[in-house]
């Protein structure tokens, strides 16, 4: 079985994203999703349904900061939301 550091050597790993899922009750988020993309922020899923919004970035403190910044989020609930899933090539 290979370590996870030989993994990520041999390229089969591509890009770690995080993710974070929100609850989303204001409307359509793709009117919102231009303003987001700007800041590295994209809608990976949106059930109406259920009001829940799945979003993801590359970047982990970004995602964090976005939560807070433009989400309204606090910085407690912020850091058990943000989940990490590794995509393959």
């Amino acid at each position: 079985m290979k370590s996870f550091k030989e993994l990520r050597e041999s390229q089969m790993i591509s890009e770690r994203n995080y993710k974070a899922t929100l609850d989303f009750d204001m409307g359509d988020p793709r009117e919102y999703a231009d303003e987001w993309e700007d800041d590295g922020v994209y809608i990976d899923n949106w059930d109406k349904r259920k009001n829940e919004l799945v979003v993801m970035s590359k970047d982990k403190r970004g995602l964090e900061k976005w939560l807070v910044d433009v989400y309204g989020l606090e910085k407690r609930e912020v850091r058990g939301m943000v989940k990490w899933k590794i995509l393959k090539s």
